[in-house]
């Protein structure tokens, strides 16, 4: 008799973005909105096709990571979650697919939708790179940083300064090499990929980024300062609770932007 999978945990309500991968396009709208100038209605086509390509992006990325595992080999909740659900969430992915699709053809405009295009073969040519090609070496975390900071952007008329953008991509490559250093440690190996294999990168990453935002843009220390907080006290949190606790926290100078937007 073949054995059957166990059951997942049951997840907390809190755990639930992140197990259903949509707290990274929850993140990655709000720093879109953010930098949507305040004279300008925030883009609710663009925004939606934004948080759909980044939710598929993070569920396709983690369907690929649990393909032909054995129920015990998935090593963190999201995956055991994402490997149990698996031909359900293959199903939801491919119509949300078709949907982001049809918006995208009718509702950006021609400069949007090139830009879209060109972001999505670069997106595409990663995937293969890391679950086909298996290039273990790739500075994994660095590309995701570079594909969410053009994400955030990608659809703005006036992108932030360079400056501004540098410290995005220092700061979501820094957010990502935390979590991998923290599960790399969890997990009591020294084997690590990307990034993450430079033992305690992550807090250089997000202070270089918090030093150029002293001077260009000190708004988004209310991000930086808490990331680097939680890197200190790393080894008080769970895995789980540690990863949602990094991705929480991106979503500080937005929130400030926005209730500032709201009072004055």
């Amino acid at each position: 008799m073949k054995q059957r999978a166990r059951n997942i945990e049951s997840p907390r309500l809190w755990q639930w973005p992140n197990l259903l991968g949509i707290d990274a396009a929850i993140i990655a709208v709000s720093w879109f909105w953010l930098f949507s100038p305040e004279t300008d209605s925030f883009s609710l086509a663009a925004g939606n096709v934004l948080a759909l390509s980044v939710w598929l992006t993070y569920l396709a990325d983690r369907l690929m990571d649990v393909r032909k595992r054995l129920p015990v080999q998935p090593s963190t909740l999201r995956h055991r979650f994402t490997y149990q659900k698996r031909r359900k969430l293959w199903r939801i992915w491919w119509f949300f697919l078709l949907l982001n699709i049809a918006l995208a053809l009718c509702l950006l405009n021609p400069t949007q939708l090139l830009r879209g295009s060109i972001l999505l073969l670069l997106t595409l040519g990663y995937t293969l790179a890391v679950q086909h090609f298996k290039l273990r070496h790739l500075p994994k975390e660095g590309l995701v940083g570079l594909i969410f900071t053009a994400g955030v952007i990608i659809f703005l008329d006036a992108p932030p300064a360079w400056p501004v953008l540098l410290i995005l991509f220092l700061m979501f490559a820094g957010n990502c090499t935390l979590i991998g250093e923290k599960e790399r440690d969890a997990a009591h190996t020294e084997d690590g990929k990307g990034l993450v294999r430079y033992p305690n990168l992550s807090p250089f990453l997000l202070a270089g980024a918090a030093g150029f935002s002293i001077a260009s843009a000190p708004l988004l220390l209310t991000s930086l300062v808490p990331l680097l907080i939680l890197y200190a006290m790393r080894k008080r949190f769970t895995n789980e609770s540690y990863r949602i606790l990094a991705d929480a926290v991106l979503l500080g100078a937005p929130l400030i932007v926005l209730i500032e937007r709201q009072l004055f």
